[in-house]
């Protein structure tokens, strides 16, 4: 960032076609891995001197993150410095940061929430506390860096604050607010959170085009409903039918995103960029985003989220395109028609499952795998089943 570029983050558990076509797609001029940090760590002072920096302004690209397409490849969705640094500043200030706290740091640096886990702390001015791999997946040791650490601020997708939840008991008297986001916070969820701790549990709502989160709400108990909340700082919200008209209170219809949290558009892709950040309705010469998300405003100002209005679903916080995956599973050999739906469980979450038609005899266990050279682990269904014909 420094230097005036912009970082396209990768997932070193990547199937090494997708790695290719990101780093194809993107225009890379370097590919910041293991051999490169090496030969820094060997020769610092080989890259010590008085570099000139570029400047940045708040129009400066900050990011690229490559998510789910429907086309069947990801589409890089290019973010500013502006949107990103409105979005910190209004949460060190909203949720009252001091730089005596501390962030702990868990999630992947190819979802966005890492953004403001890495960048509020190193911008404004509070610890860093960094998770290693297996500490992700274990809530025991998120419980024992909480209190190794004092960790004060800590995000959580809600099923993985299920899991935590359902562990053994945790001392989380340092924790000041926690918050959750990637998939739908459950009234079950809210009410278990709160029959432990009192520390407040913050439902954040955004997506990917448009600067992390664009709604916040504080969590109690005894709602019906867990709303995504109200706007963040500088960012407008519109509930409209499908001639882009203004709905009314408790109509439903499509999120669009307005404000200077929105993303430049996506990376080689006029026509999507065009289809999907449309002309400003009611104010000449900006733009809003269509989220293709279902939603109604409440009497008290708050946004509940309802569902989509496409095949996008989220599974374990993770954006998922079931054209994608769809796209991925005819390109194995000898299938001929393939379908994936994503089914809830007894405990609400979403679970892929992959239908093919086939004329040969297909093996769950090699479709998994071959799945797994196309795209990544949590893109592949978790169950199949052959069938005749759809």
């Amino acid at each position: 960032l420094k230097t005036g570029g912009a970082y396209v983050p990768m997932d070193p558990s990547f199937p090494a076609e997708r790695i290719d076509y990101i780093l194809s797609d993107s225009g890379s001029r370097i590919c910041i891995d293991d051999a490169l940090i090496t030969d820094f760590v060997q020769h610092q002072a080989a890259y010590a001197g008085s570099w000139e920096l570029p400047a940045t302004s708040e129009d400066s690209l900050a990011y690229v993150l490559y998510t789910s397409g429907s086309t069947g490849r990801p589409k890089g969705c290019m973010l500013g410095h502006k949107g990103v640094v409105n979005r910190l500043e209004w949460m060190w200030r909203t949720y009252g940061f001091t730089n005596d706290d501390a962030v702990l740091q868990k999630t992947t640096f190819t979802f966005d929430v890492s953004v403001w886990e890495i960048f509020l702390p190193l911008c404004w001015g509070c610890r860093l506390v960094l998770c290693e791999d297996e500490d992700v997946v274990s809530p025991a040791r998120i419980g024992a860096l909480i209190a190794t650490h004092q960790v004060t601020h800590i995000h959580f997708v809600p099923g993985m604050l299920d899991m935590f939840m359902a562990a053994a008991d945790t001392d989380l008297s340092s924790l000041k607010q926690v918050i959750a986001s990637g998939e739908a916070l459950s009234v079950r969820t809210v009410n278990t959170w709160y029959s432990k701790t009192a520390v407040p549990l913050n439902n954040l709502y955004g997506p990917t085009e448009a600067s992390i989160d664009v709604t916040s709400f504080v969590t109690r108990v005894g709602l019906d409903v867990i709303p995504i909340g109200k706007p963040v700082s500088n960012t407008r919200l519109y509930v409209l039918d499908a001639n882009r008209q203004l709905l009314p209170v408790g109509v439903a219809g499509e999120l669009y995103i307005g404000g200077v949290q929105l993303a430049q558009g996506y990376l080689n892709r006029p026509l999507l960029t065009e289809s999907s950040f449309v002309d400003h309705p009611f104010i000449a010469g900006e733009r809003l985003y269509r989220t293709g998300d279902l939603v109604r405003w409440q009497p008290d100002g708050n946004l509940v989220y309802m569902g989509r209005t496409d095949d996008q679903v989220k599974v374990r916080g993770y954006r998922i395109e079931l054209g994608e995956v769809e796209h991925a599973l005819l390109s194995l050999p000898d299938i001929t028609g393939a379908s994936v739906r994503a089914v809830k469980d007894k405990n609400g979450e979403y679970n892929l499952i992959g239908y093919v038609i086939s004329e040969v005899a297909q093996s769950s266990s090699v479709l998994y795998e071959r799945l797994l050279e196309r795209i990544p682990a949590y893109m592949v269904p978790g169950r199949f089943m052959q069938l005749s014909r759809f």
